[in-house]
């Protein structure tokens, strides 16, 4: 009957970028994203293409300094990908943001 997309490695990218979405939080003016989805997502290939250095560096980061939310800032300086993926959306622009 063919490949369940379930079973696709975009499927699991794209629920760990809902899932950064869905746990992101505004704090005195800054963004952050918990920890979970953001080393979920430093895993994919498609991120580790991009930069696998900063990639680990960030993730030894989080577990070595036990951080529960990552600032967006440190995030999103490497590089253009990361930049728009490591981003606050608005859920009117959820759609975009996917696309």
């Amino acid at each position: 009957m063919g490949y369940p997309i379930r079973n696709a490695p975009i499927y699991a990218f794209l629920d760990a970028v809902l899932d950064l979405q869905r746990y992101a939080k505004w704090r005195n003016g800054q963004v952050f994203f918990y920890h979970k989805p953001v080393i979920d997502l430093l895993s994919f290939s498609y991120l580790k293409a991009s930069d696998s250095e900063f990639a680990k560096e960030i993730s030894e980061k989080i577990k070595l300094d036990n951080l529960l939310d990552v600032p967006v800032e440190v995030l999103a300086k490497e590089g253009t990908l990361f930049q728009l993926v490591f981003r606050k959306v608005e859920p009117q622009d959820l759609f975009d943001y996917l696309g």
